[in-house]
């Protein structure tokens, strides 16, 4: 009976190459993401640079071929007319060498510049069309470092260090022709250069690790200084100055500890490079010295072995440092990765979506809480008419934040329906509704530029008008013009730190205020804002009553008493809410009766 054999596993050996091949085809491509975007193929090596490089080796040697005809045939026959024609060839060599290295440093430059700028753009574009909730899971470091990565990725696949891999497979051509003129020349070296290149991609894991240290460091340190910065009022307030400092102090110790290794490693690399070209020397001469002694080899081959021997080192050297650059690239390119891959679908583009009026209908629409056991799905059924001021009582802030979502068309209830306008909430899910539904929350988003700018979003032509309007509505345009450049103030790049939150996030409120919404949400837009500001604010929406939908999320029983229905979202329902203070106030205004009246009820 015979037994079917088992495939023979492959030997050490073999599963090494592979490896190792697996590795240097890893090493030498760009980021997985990038392969994948419409500009990959220049992300790859041009075939130009290419050609060039090819073309620059080749005439790499006519140096020491032509020392070799001038030492051996030259001399010895006192040839005048032919050392013309070969030192006349030699300088027209090299004269092409170094137009060709010329143009290919211009090709090479030029092809990063332009990965950089494209794949810049594309970040952004990516960027501003993903989900806010998927750019708020990492620190804002974190999004610096991917953005910085772009640049460095275009540095590394178009710059030096990847035209030091192009010329790699050159060495075999100087090593061949030094096999030709000197056999045992070529052989030492080939020894030579083995060792040396086991010794340096040795250190390139020591580099690596370190790198990968140094920058997890240098991002603990860059979220300390942006927190700190961000919160610098908060800390002279408490008088944290000395417990900040002692925090920075050790983090910049092991940042220095890691600075120290790191250098000492480069210049240990260093140090071997110069002994390896030194050694490759020394074996060059005293092997080939032996061998014209001997008289197996003439003045001019040993030469010309010189000349190929310290070609071919500089080749070496230059790959193998460009290999230990790429090699330690991987966190880099995980970086772009994860930046390019923050919105999985990029091409998408919401199409602008427009409602009739601002009437929100919500029928038995089903919200999961996000407040784990005990807090069961709401089920809200409730309808809010075109111009009515609704006022939710902030209670479970994620639920409460998630419900305004829902409002906002940014995501989906669990169940039933709502409809916006008349238009049905799971057709406006991925749609573009910002020219109706506007939406401020509790943190002003200031940009980079005048106050002008940011009421207008860069739009001065077609919003001032309405911009000076939502200002004077809500008392911020008096405030503006004390300022000593009014509307021009800039704002942005710590500029913006000049003038007190409640008056940055008045801005943010006059912009959406401006923008002309049929449904205008404020996530607890008030809380930042000063008594006057406040009072302010509540005197211009109760301008705004009747013209558009209002729903705001407040604690204050002041602000809450606008509205023509307070609410809550509690115990699975949205359920009416109201305060001692909110009921004094309500039946004090003539109009409260007949404003509630016309909103519909809450189940």
């Amino acid at each position: 009976m015979m037994t079917g054999r088992k495939p023979e596993k492959p030997n050490g050996m073999i599963a090494a190459f592979r490896a190792g091949v697996a590795r240097f085809h890893a090493v030498f491509q760009p980021p997985s993401s990038m392969q994948t975007t419409w500009f990959a193929e220049q992300v790859r090596v041009p075939k130009r640079i290419m050609a060039a490089s090819f073309v620059i080796n080749m005439l790499g040697l006519g140096m020491p071929l032509v020392i070799l005809q001038i030492y051996d045939r030259i001399i010895p026959n006192q040839s005048y007319a032919t050392l013309f024609y070969l030192i006349a060839g030699l300088v027209t060599v090299l004269i092409l060498d170094t137009l060709l290295k010329v143009v290919r440093s211009h090709i090479s430059g030029w092809s990063s510049s332009y990965i950089d700028y494209v794949s810049g753009v594309e970040a952004i574009q990516r960027i501003l069309r993903a989900p806010p909730e998927a750019l708020e899971k990492s620190a804002a470091s974190t999004h610096i470092d991917r953005m910085n990565a772009l640049s460095t990725t275009a540095r590394m696949f178009a710059g030096p260090a990847r035209m030091g891999l192009v010329d790699l497979p050159f060495i075999f051509i100087f090593l061949g022709v030094m096999a030709i003129v000197s056999p045992t020349i070529a052989g030492l070296l080939v020894a030579v250069f083995s060792i040396f290149a086991w010794r340096l991609l040795k250190r390139a894991k020591d580099i690596q690790s370190l790198q990968d240290e140094r920058q997890q460091l240098d991002r603990r340190k860059y979220d300390f200084v942006i927190e700190a910065l961000s919160g610098i009022e908060s800390i002279k307030t408490m008088s944290c100055e000395p417990q900040m400092m002692r925090r920075y102090e050790r983090l910049q110790e092991a940042i220095a500890v890691a600075f120290h290794r790191s250098v000492k490693l480069d210049g240990a690399t260093q140090s071997l490079s110069a002994s390896f070209a030194s050694i490759t020397m020394i074996t060059i001469v005293s092997s080939g010295a032996l061998l014209v002694i001997e008289g197996t080899q003439s003045i001019g081959s040993l030469a010309c072995c010189l000349l190929l021997g310290g070609r071919a080192v500089e080749v070496l050297v230059r790959s193998v440092r460009s290999w230990s650059e790429l090699s330690n690239f991987d966190l880099v390119k995980q970086n772009v990765d994860e930046l390019l891959s923050v919105n999985p679908e990029p091409d998408k583009v919401m199409a602008p979506a427009e409602l009739a009026s601002g009437e929100v209908i919500l029928d038995e629409a089903v919200m999961a809480s996000r407040m784990g056991d005990g807090h069961g799905a709401y089920r809200i059924s409730m309808i809010i008419p075109h111009g009515a001021t609704i006022g939710i009582k902030g209670n479970l802030t994620s639920d409460d934040h998630d419900f305004l979502r829902i409002l906002r068309t940014k995501i989906a209830p669990d169940g039933g329906n709502i409809l916006l306008g008349g238009r049905s909430i799971h057709d406006l899910v991925n749609s573009d509704v910002s020219a109706s539904i506007a939406y401020v929350s509790n943190s002003p988003a200031i940009f980079s530029g005048s106050i002008l700018d940011n009421l207008t979003l860069f739009n001065p032509r077609e919003g001032l008008q309405n911009a000076r309007e939502a200002a004077q509505l809500i008392g911020l345009e008096s405030d503006i013009q004390q300022l000593p450049h009014g509307y021009d103030m800039m704002l942005g790049s710590g500029g913006n730190e000049t003038l007190p939150p409640s008056f940055r996030q008045r801005i943010c409120i006059a912009r959406a205020i401006a923008s002309k919404p049929k449904i205008l949400i404020l996530e607890e837009a008030n809380a930042m804002l000063d008594q006057r500001s406040d009072t302010l604010l509540r005197k211009g929406i109760e301008a705004l009553r009747g013209s558009m939908t209002i729903i705001f999320l407040s604690n204050r029983p002041s602000f809450l008493s606008l509205a023509d229905q307070q609410v809550i979202l509690k115990d699975g329902a949205l359920m009416p809410f109201e305060g001692a203070q909110a009921r004094q106030q309500a039946a004090s205004r003539p109009d409260a009766k007949d404003a509630k009246s016309a909103v519909g009820g809450v189940e």
